[in-house]
Order: C-alpha cells, then structure tokens, then sequence
C-alpha cells in the first residue's frame, strides 16, 4: 500500500492511499534430455533456469526442485520422464519444463567356441545376456564340457574351449594300445599325466585331454 499526499496554495489538501499489487517474475526451470546404454549408471541430471532478475539466482529459492525419473540402471530400452516439482521462491512464479532419459540397448559382444583349436562357433550376445551353451557335439570316444563359460555375457569378447572329461580316459585305460599319448610340447607319455593332454585315436583323430 502506498500513502501520498498532495499540498498545494488555494487547494485543500487530500491523503489517500492506493494497493499496489507487485506480480511474482515467471521463472521456469528446465531439466535436459539424456541418453544411455542399458545397465549404464543413470547420468547426473542438471536443472537450467530462465527468469532470475536482479542477478538473482537459484540461491534465492527457498525450496531447491526435485528431479524424478523412473528408470534405473537395469530398466529395459525406451523412454522415461524426468520430472521436476517441489520448488518454491518468494518473488518468483514458478514453471516446470520435463526432460526425458533414452535407454538404448546394450552393447553387443561375441562368444567363440574352439575346438581342437578350431574355431567351432562364433555366437553374439548383448551385455549381461543369459548364454545358451552349444549343444555338445557326438563324436566317437569323447565327451567334453566348455571351459571357461559364462552364464551371462560379460562387457568383453569371450573364447571357450572344449574340455575333454570322459570317453578318452575311458579308452586310453581299457586299451592302451589304440592311442598315443602325448604333452602339449610334443613328447610321448605312457601314460596320461595332470593337465593338458594331446591323445591321437587309432583313426588319426587327434582329442585334448585335460587330467585335474
């Protein structure tokens, strides 16, 4: 409310008062788009704002805006809100402007099976994909597990081997005659010793062994 007076000669002289209604300055505050990878950490969100007079600035506020988006690290691809509230100021008339965070699928990597130093199969997995082992193929004498597999696909390129457990030993054990036997360096065992192994078949075929 403002008072005045008026005094001049030949006139009565007249107070009054007038309210005078002061708006609030628009302020709008606005949180940006963002993206990321699935399994990604969230990005740090960060607030702007358009408004402040007086070389005011969010120090003014008495209450500081809260940022809330519903996605986390795991949350599968697409879009979420990012929404802004509970900003308050004294002189201020405060606006909200949204952002949104992209999810976008993870990377991708590939999972190679060797056999007898073979490439046997390349297979591509996204990050933290669950991994469906390679059928175990049929072979004469030999069974084998992959070694070295994971069950789901880590942040790197993997290489698995065949990892002979039964079938060999079993042979080599009942007819010793029908393989030979041996070292990774290319020396001949009598017999199979721990660790790796190299066994050629009657047939020619050549099978690793590994002795734990």
């Amino acid at each position: 409310t403002v008072y005045y007076q008026v005094t001049k000669p030949n006139y009565t002289t007249v107070e009054n008062s007038v309210a005078v209604s002061i708006a609030k300055a628009p302020l709008t505050i606005t949180v940006g788009s963002y993206t990321k990878k699935q399994y990604d950490p969230i990005p740090e969100f960060t607030v702007s704002y358009e408004g402040f007079v007086n070389n005011e600035t969010a120090e003014v506020l008495t209450k500081q805006p809260v940022l809330s988006c519903e996605a986390n690290e795991d949350s599968a691809p697409g879009e979420y809100d990012i929404t802004l509230s509970g900003a308050e100021a004294t002189n201020y008339d405060i606006k909200y402007v949204a952002g949104n965070l992209t999810v976008t699928e993870p990377d991708s990597y590939t999972l190679t099976y060797m056999l007898d130093d073979k490439i046997y199969k390349v297979v591509t997995y996204k990050y933290r994909e669950t991994i469906t082992p390679e059928p175990i193929p049929e072979g004469n004498y030999v069974t084998f597990e992959w070694t070295g597999l994971p069950e789901t696909m880590p942040a790197h390129d993997v290489v698995v081997h065949a990892s002979y457990t039964t079938g060999i030993r079993d042979l080599i054990l009942a007819k010793p005659q029908d393989v030979q036997i041996y070292s990774p360096n290319g020396k001949k065992l009598n017999k199979l010793q721990k660790g790796l192994n190299i066994v050629m078949l009657q047939d020619g075929t050549i099978r690793k062994i590994v002795i734990k």
